[in-house]
C-alpha cells in the first residue's frame, strides 16, 4: 500500500510514518537515546477507572528509529489487518533528553481511516 504521514489519513495496510520533532527553546535539539516507541489504540471498550483513555498497547518498537535530522526522528509502522483496524491510537515516544536523566514519554495521536 502507499508510505503516509500521520496526518495524510492512513488506512489498514499502509507504511505509516510517525515522526517526532523534538525542541528546547524554540530550537530543534538532539536527545540522547530514544528507547522505544509504543502503540497505543484508544478502545472505548476498555475504558475504566484505572485506564480513563482505553489504552490498549498494540505494538512496541525497539529499532528502526531513524534521525532524519537535528531533532527529527522517524519510524515506519506497517498498518497490517487485524493489528491495525480503524480507531484512534497514540505513539508514545520514550526519550533519554540527555545522557543519564530519567526517560520522558512524549505523545502524539494518530488516526487509522476506512478505505
Amino acid at each position: 500500500m502507499a508510505n503516509k504521514e500521520r496526518f495524510q489519513n492512513p488506512t489498514a495496510g499502509d507504511d505509516l510514518i510517525l515522526r517526532l520533532f523534538v525542541y528546547n527553546s524554540n530550537n530543534l535539539t538532539n536527545v540522547s537515546n530514544i528507547e522505544e516507541v509504543s502503540i497505543y489504540l484508544l478502545d472505548p471498550q476498555e475504558v475504566s477507572a484505572n485506564n480513563p483513555t482505553g489504552k490498549r498497547l498494540i505494538e512496541t518498537i525497539t529499532s528502526g528509529i531513524t534521525q532524519s535530522d537535528t531533532g527529527q526522528y522517524y519510524v515506519s509502522v506497517n498498518l497490517e489487518s487485524p493489528r491495525y483496524t480503524i480507531g484512534n491510537y497514540i505513539d508514545v515516544w520514550t526519550v533519554e533528553l540527555e545522557s543519564g536523566d530519567p526517560t520522558s514519554p512524549i505523545e502524539n495521536r494518530f488516526e487509522v481511516y476506512p478505505d
